[in-house]
Parts: structure tokens; C-alpha cells; sequence
């Protein structure tokens, strides 16, 4: 397995694993990692030009932003043109 992995690969991981801790202590880290990559798979790219991050997807990863009125509506109004299709 080593020789498949590069040094800087390793050099990543070691870094990874200093700020967020061990992955296999981290199960939710694991499902993220693959509700991103389907995330990212299927995102629209109109919409989602940006691809997503994991952080987006692990438990207390991104803080909340505090939206307006005004903006709480327009969410709910796009989300209710999604659903009804």
C-alpha cells in the first residue's frame, strides 16, 4: 500500500488527522466524505458552480449564518419550486 501512496499524500493525511484528529475515530467524517462526493457528482453546475467542501457536510463544520426575513422567504419559496416539479 505504501508504494501506491506518495509522500506528499502522506504528508496531507498527517496534517489532516493533526487538526481534525484520527479519521477512524470519525465515522461521521467517513459519511461525509461521501455525501460530498455524491454532492458533487450530481450538483448542478448552474446553480453550484463551486464544488462542495467536506466541512459543509460534517457535524458542526460550517457555523450558521443569520439570514433575513427576506432572504429566509426567497430560500423557502426556491425550495418549494423544487419540490413541486
Amino acid at each position: 500500500m505504501l508504494a501506491a501512496v506518495s509522500s506528499r499524500e502522506i504528508s496531507e493525511w498527517r496534517a489532516f488527522e493533526k487538526d481534525h484528529g484520527p479519521v477512524w475515530l470519525r465515522p461521521d467524517w467517513t459519511a461525509a466524505l461521501i455525501a460530498c462526493t455524491l454532492g458533487n457528482i450530481h450538483r448542478d453546475h448552474k446553480r453550484q458552480p463551486k464544488p462542495y467542501k467536506i466541512e459543509e457536510f460534517l457535524i458542526g463544520g460550517v457555523p450558521e449564518v443569520e439570514q433575513t426575513p427576506e432572504q429566509m422567504e426567497m430560500i423557502f419559496a426556491r425550495t418549494v419550486q423544487i419540490g413541486g416539479r
